[in-house]
């Protein structure tokens, strides 16, 4: 190795190290990850909304025909269209129904339906300890994001966006 690969190795460690990526998990880094089993035809995906209410009833009949049409079954969240506010149910409602489908034995993936605003706020509701223990493909997209980040940071569970 030369002088400059090794300044150049040393300064890279020393700038994920500064953003937390670098550290070890005997330090509080992040967990190791964990691959959740891969989905195949005949499995169950659970329909969750974390943050933005679901409208519509048609909403979630597009959603289940769309994964009917993968080869996939799928299951709506207890309370899916639920609303509080602008959002799908409250904080408590949304992080139990997260839980409830990570604990269901049935259910093989957790999918957001929309994104939106205030997922942030149910995490710290969230079982993680059930999330952990049931390692399922989790995926979402825009303000489903912190759900994913969060899963991962508690978890290790890799997720989709």
């Amino acid at each position: 190795m030369t002088r400059r690969d090794a300044l150049r190795t040393a300064g890279l460690g020393a700038a994920l190290g500064a953003v937390g990526l670098g550290a070890s998990p005997a330090r509080g880094g992040p967990p190791r990850p964990v691959r959740p089993p891969r989905l195949r035809p005949g499995d169950t995906v659970g329909l969750v909304a974390p943050g933005g209410i679901v409208y519509r009833q048609a909403i979630v009949d597009e959603a289940r025909a769309t994964l009917a049409a993968l080869g996939l079954e799928s299951v709506p969240a207890r309370d899916l269209l639920a609303r509080d506010g602008y959002l799908a149910g409250t904080a408590r409602q949304r992080a139990d129904a997260v839980t409830a489908l990570f604990a269901d034995d049935r259910v093989d993936a957790v999918m957001a339906m929309r994104g939106g605003w205030g997922a942030a706020r149910m995490l710290p509701l969230v079982d993680w300890d059930v999330v952990r223990a049931n390692p399922k493909v989790l995926c979402g997209f825009s303000d489903n994001t912190s759900l994913l980040l969060a899963a991962y940071a508690r978890t290790g569970l890799v997720t989709f966006h």
